[in-house]
């Protein structure tokens, strides 16, 4: 998890680089008159496309939002999205509700994007454009590079409404790499001394019957991962 938290300047610096690109492609498919922006995701992607729903309200002046996959998995809503955009979220591009709730709405009239990891997955094959992280693969379970470059591509999608923002990112693109990169650092030296302070608060404990076993397992874990952050430096 370190080492991939320790990407993230590079993955960044990658879809800022694109930006322009990616907004160019996006302002191909927008409809004539943008009736709104809905955001559909699931797990560590729902909470970047929080980020995308204030964004896109903001930048775009139309009301934006974050979807439900189960009203079109399970309850089979018929409901017309014409002239709307619908951004998909999904780092592999391969969960099955986000998949099948993006071609339900594309056939409704949606303009759909999908924002994953790498090309080639079952998103691509029903949206739109496919803009691409390019993040490599990530192993470790909480998501790390892939939701910040997730929170990366939701700018260009603003950009397509907002000379703005598209100066914003270019002027990142220019300055950013070393300032996340300090930044990052900054952040998971927070972290693992957290981790460390939080783990010997239970180092007593850690053998007591009284301490439930899976928080002994957290305990150990958040060690472990303190102690390879430190040993990769």
């Amino acid at each position: 998890m370190a080492a991939e938290m320790a990407e993230q300047p590079g993955v960044l610096a990658g879809v800022l680089r694109r930006a322009e690109t990616d907004a160019e492609a996006i302002r191909a498919v927008l409809p004539g008159s943008l009736a709104g922006t809905m955001f559909l995701a699931r797990g560590s992607s729902d909470n970047a496309a929080v980020f995308g729903r204030y964004l896109a309200e903001l930048r775009s002046g139309r009301p934006a939002g974050l979807m439900a996959p189960s009203l079109y998995t399970r309850y089979h809503a018929a409901v017309d999205w014409s002239g709307f955009l619908v951004v998909a979220l999904s780092q592999s591009g391969a969960t099955p509700e986000i998949v099948r709730t993006c071609a339900d709405l594309r056939a409704a009239g949606a303009t759909v994007i999908g924002l994953t990891n790498l090309p080639g997955s079952p998103l691509a094959e029903v949206v739109d454009r496919e803009l691409l992280a390019k993040a490599g693969p990530e192993r470790a379970v909480p998501a790390t590079k892939t939701v910040t470059a997730q929170l990366a591509l939701e700018g260009a999608t603003a950009a397509q409404n907002a000379r703005a923002m598209r100066y914003a990112l270019d002027r990142y693109i220019e300055d950013g790499p070393a300032a996340v990169e300090k930044g990052f650092k900054a952040m998971v030296e927070r972290t693992v001394r957290d981790t460390t302070q939080d783990a010997g608060s239970w180092s007593c404990a850690t053998s007591s019957p009284v301490l439930p076993g899976a928080r002994r397992r957290e305990v150990h874990r958040q060690r472990a991962a303190a102690d390879e952050f430190r040993a990769s430096r």
